[in-house]
């Protein structure tokens, strides 16, 4: 049979039924003809829903097929190129009334982990992680508890961020200001600071974190009693020539010759004392065991 009965087919059924049938068919062939135009119309109302869904998936297909090339070409934006106020080209915009980087959550939310950059970049350009002399982090509170500020300490030069809701956007916004700087502040000083720690050995790097208070403990063990200010003494200042950079020439006056040991090319003051400290150690494993030279 076919799909939509035709009207001769109808007019066949109307006879077969009058001729078998004991009872009246009065109204039949009108039912028959609004079943049929119901069929009609259903039919013709399911093909423009075809046409039109069917033009909708294959622009909405081709749209997501573009969004995915997008997001395959997107990468990492440019900490150079990203202007404090904004956290990023990815980050929300800053709100005018809660300061600079409001809208921020944290790296779970989409944006990137500064705080994490910065980190690796220090462990790969140093070799190691970085001590609390070389990265730390400190938090100030702003007035009414309207939120934080962050200052990130990288070897004693100090980046500040905007005031922010939260202490993790505080931090990671203090990052992104430090990274921004890593190629004009850092990354020489930090070369500096490889150079002097591959002079002074490859254990000095390990050590040098806690060189003081090693070099104390040996210099106890070697004189047999405790050490006082007097057997050990710091000069650090900063070096004339080189902005941001101290000096710390440390003098071992338990000791014969009155032996110094300089720390040179540091970014802040203690990690000066800890290189000289690190090198005066180096010498004094060097001796017999026997006592002083």
């Amino acid at each position: 049979f076919n799909p939509e009965p035709s009207s001769a087919d109808v007019k066949e059924v109307l006879e077969l039924v009058r001729e078998h049938s004991r009872f009246p068919v009065i109204g039949l062939e009108r039912q028959l003809v609004e079943l049929m135009q119901r069929q009609r119309l259903a039919r013709k109302s399911d093909e423009k829903q075809q046409n039109r869904y069917g033009s909708l998936t294959r622009r909405s297909g081709t749209s997501l097929a573009e969004s995915r090339m997008y997001v395959g070409k997107q990468s990492a934006p440019s900490v150079a190129s990203t202007k404090p106020s904004t956290f990023g080209s990815i980050g929300a915009e800053p709100s005018p009334e809660g300061g600079g980087n409001a809208g921020l959550e944290s790296s779970s939310d989409g944006l990137w982990n500064f705080r994490g950059r910065l980190g690796e970049k220090l462990q790969q350009a140093l070799g190691r992680n970085p001590d609390a002399s070389e990265l730390s982090f400190s938090y100030d509170a702003l007035d009414g508890g309207t939120g934080f500020m962050c200052t990130v300490s990288v070897f004693g030069i100090d980046f500040r961020s905007d005031p922010c809701s939260k202490k993790k956007q505080a931090d990671q916004d203090a990052c992104r200001s430090a990274l921004e700087s890593w190629d004009t502040l850092i990354e020489d000083t930090l070369a500096l600071q490889v150079a002097a720690g591959q002079q002074a050995g490859p254990d000095a790097s390990v050590c040098r974190m806690d060189a003081k208070s090693r070099l104390n403990h040996a210099l106890q063990r070697k004189l047999g009693r405790p050490v006082t200010r007097v057997d050990v003494t710091y000069h650090t200042e900063q070096m004339k020539d080189k902005e941001n950079l101290f000096r710390s020439i440390l003098r071992l006056g338990c000791m014969p010759g009155d032996r110094t040991f300089d720390g040179i090319g540091a970014l802040s003051k203690g990690s000066a004392e800890q290189d000289a400290a690190a090198r005066a150690l180096e010498w004094l494993n060097s001796l017999p065991v026997t006592g002083p030279s």
